[in-house]
């Protein structure tokens, strides 16, 4: 499968993505109004929001471009690994919405990875559906980037997710999908060229002026989110030191659980208040207090998870 090393910038970035996400985000809608983002700033955020999910998006094939597949035991090895590293998470963490409305039919679809093949999509874990659904397809979207002409299996695969996409899925499938394939597929190199001060700067001027332009279709939110990520791996790259380390590798170790389960622990947060107090919505302290919580117990809960993977690669062997 080839040596792999830790990229630590690139761990900054999921680290931050996934605050994001689980810290502002999707805290936002246990918050009072006075907290709410305004019409005018709402669009600007959900902007940013599109190019965090990118970025992860990204990152999710990048990790992953370090299998290569020439036969069908390469195939099974890399189903393997990835449903044993997070599959039955994934699986506890989509009933566990049930508590927060989602319906049965949502949960079945999702844990088959057809979320957003089969509206309406699950909330917020409609993201890992995609991914499982990505997964799946992998081994048919690794493409020798100098041999284009010898793949045209993956091309017309890619291009039928594409257009079926475009015409009857789910939007953000169509979105998201080309930066999965372009994180699968990209060379170091061209990520380090890819990578400096200019693309940073760049990259935000044109993610600021398509948001005062404000036409949004597919196309332009496509380009956008290409910006969001090359701002965000561009920044993180130049900022990361030696002394980020531990903190970022604590977050990028829990950010997975993070984002699996911060749904039902927040409402469970708010479920008790409202029993306890007279409060309806989280306040600032207590919104904060239970971020701290949910990376905790991700982080430990992740831990426990991987000793249990490793004990269970090591009795069956590959």
């Amino acid at each position: 499968m080839g040596s792999y090393s830790r990229n630590y910038p690139f761990d900054l970035a999921r680290s931050i993505c996934v605050i994001w996400i689980v810290g502002f985000w999707h805290m936002l809608q246990y918050l009072p109004d006075e907290l709410q983002l305004s019409d005018t700033a709402l669009p600007i955020f959900k902007s940013i929001t599109m190019g965090v999910l990118s970025c992860f998006t990204f990152l999710s094939g990048y990790f992953l471009k370090k299998y290569d597949f020439h036969d069908i035991q390469d195939v099974l090895f890399f189903y393997k690994k990835r449903f044993l590293r997070f599959y039955p998470l994934f699986v506890i963490a989509t009933f566990s919405l049930i508590i927060c409305g989602s319906t049965i039919r949502q949960i079945i679809l999702a844990i088959v990875g057809l979320s957003l093949l089969c509206p309406p999509p699950i909330e917020t874990l409609w993201y890992f559906s995609m991914l499982l659904l990505f997964y799946l397809m992998t081994p048919l979207l690794k493409i020798r980037m100098d041999e284009w002409r010898k793949n045209v299996v993956p091309i017309v695969l890619i291009l039928s997710v594409l257009v079926l996409g475009y015409i009857f899925f789910d939007k953000r499938l169509i979105i998201y999908f080309p930066f999965y394939v372009l994180g699968l597929n990209i060379t170091n190199h061209t990520v380090d060229r890819m990578l400096n001060p200019w693309t940073l700067a760049v990259s935000i001027a044109v993610f600021v002026v398509i948001c005062i332009w404000g036409q949004y279709n597919i196309i332009v939110q496509i380009v956008q989110s290409l910006c969001g990520l090359i701002a965000i791996l561009s920044f993180c790259k130049l900022v990361y030191f030696g002394g980020l380390q531990r903190s970022v590798s604590f977050v990028a170790e829990a950010s997975m659980c993070a984002y699996l389960f911060h749904r039902p622990l927040y409402t469970i947060v708010l479920v008790a208040l409202r029993k306890l107090t007279q409060y309806q919505y989280m306040s600032i302290p207590i919104a904060l207090i239970s971020i701290v919580v949910l990376f905790l117990i991700a982080y430990f809960v992740q831990i426990l998870y991987n000793r249990l993977i490793q004990q269970i690669s090591l009795k069956y062997g590959r």
